[in-house]
């Protein structure tokens, strides 16, 4: 909704601001966890305490409705309705008639939530059981890398709109290719300086493919806005 309301030769500056809810939304559970974890000891954190972040995310159910049932929808699905464009299954008419489309889509977003989930939930689960990192003070390094996630999603969005949004995405993928030569003398290291280079080089490295992913599917592979796809 955010790249189909958006002016022309700024798709991409648009849809990077949904994308921003990843290093934000990281940002506030981590500082969550880490309060929680300062709080308690490990026995109450295991018994009852990682339940508090889960239960207090439900509200977001709440708000989240409330925007979707203010939303409108956009110029683009108002032509496609107004043409009787729409399918029955919508996902069915992707398989079958967008194909190629789909693959290509679907091996974009592999790169980019792989290396996310790496940098994120592995890297913390490593440092801590096998670099011997304490909890804390990974935690506190994996906020400060975020900040560099966060400022590299807008930059790549600017690069995407003036350049290409197809060549920014390649370039970025690229980039998380050349991070992979990187990641074990770094991370490896166990050294505060070491981790903390990989995770701020790394999270740069997937912001810089959050930019352009926003707009990924219609811009980078030519699926019609107005297309009875709508997923």
């Amino acid at each position: 909704m955010a790249t189909e309301n958006a002016p022309p030769g700024k798709k991409a500056l648009y849809g990077m601001f949904p994308q921003l809810g990843a290093p934000l939304g990281f940002l506030c559970s981590t500082a969550t966890f880490l309060l929680l974890t300062t709080a308690l000891s490990d026995a109450q954190l295991l018994s009852w305490g990682w339940r508090v972040p889960f239960l207090a995310s439900s509200l977001l159910v709440f708000v989240g409705l409330y925007v979707r049932l203010r939303l409108a929808e956009t110029p683009a699905f108002q032509r496609a309705i107004e043409n009787d464009e729409r399918v029955r299954v919508p996902m069915l008419a992707v398989i079958a008639n967008r194909p190629r489309t789909l693959i290509l889509g679907t091996f974009a977003a592999v790169a980019t939530f792989l290396h996310f989930y790496l940098m994120t939930v592995f890297s913390l689960s490593w440092a801590t059981a096998a670099l011997k990192i304490p909890r804390t003070e990974f935690l506190v390094l994996q906020m400060i890398g975020v900040l560099f996630f966060a400022a590299t999603i807008p930059l790549s969005a600017v690069v995407a709109d003036r350049r290409t949004r197809r060549g920014m995405l390649i370039t970025a993928t690229l980039g998380v290719i050349g991070f992979g030569m990187v990641t074990g003398p770094l991370f490896g290291s166990g050294n505060a300086f070491g981790v903390l280079a990989f995770l701020c080089l790394g999270l740069a490295v997937v912001g810089f493919t959050y930019g352009p992913l926003g707009h990924c599917w219609r811009s980078c592979f030519r699926l019609p806005c107005a297309t009875p796809a709508r997923l």
